[in-house]
């Protein structure tokens, strides 16, 4: 198509990182959209990013702010959003700086209760130290 751009230099990877390691390349950027939420070992997973970032590489994450567990409803079993200063403290701990949040968007969903809610969603972004 004429005027359409692609990126040429990235690349999708399938890996469920709960379950096990990723050690083929190490990227410049990682980004999670609104799945963070479902993890249940969130430090594991933090840790995980770490490793697998470049020194210098960007990870973004963008999820729900913490919430009453009413986005999922009854019996879902992951985490009722987060609070990002915590999410931040967390990272920093991880061996990245630079971080940074602010909320990006909401998400209208109707809940189990048949109540239109509105829930916030921030992006949180930091650099993997060298």
């Amino acid at each position: 198509m004429r005027g359409r751009k692609t990126a040429q230099n990235r690349k999708a990877v399938k890996a469920d990182l709960e379950k096990e390691d990723y050690s083929d390349e190490r990227f410049d950027l990682i980004y999670s959209l609104m799945v963070l939420h479902h993890v249940i070992d969130v430090e594991k997973i933090l840790e995980k990013f770490s490793v697998m970032l470049k020194a210098g590489g960007y990870l973004a994450i963008a999820d729900l702010y913490r919430e009453d567990g009413s986005f999922h409803g009854n019996g879902f079993t992951g985490h009722k959003g987060f609070d990002p200063e915590m999410l931040e403290a967390s990272l920093e701990s991880h061996g990245f700086g630079e971080v940074k949040h602010s909320q990006v968007y909401s998400i209208e969903k109707v809940t189990d209760g048949n109540e239109a809610r509105k829930f916030g969603v921030f992006l949180i972004t930091a650099v993997r130290k060298q």
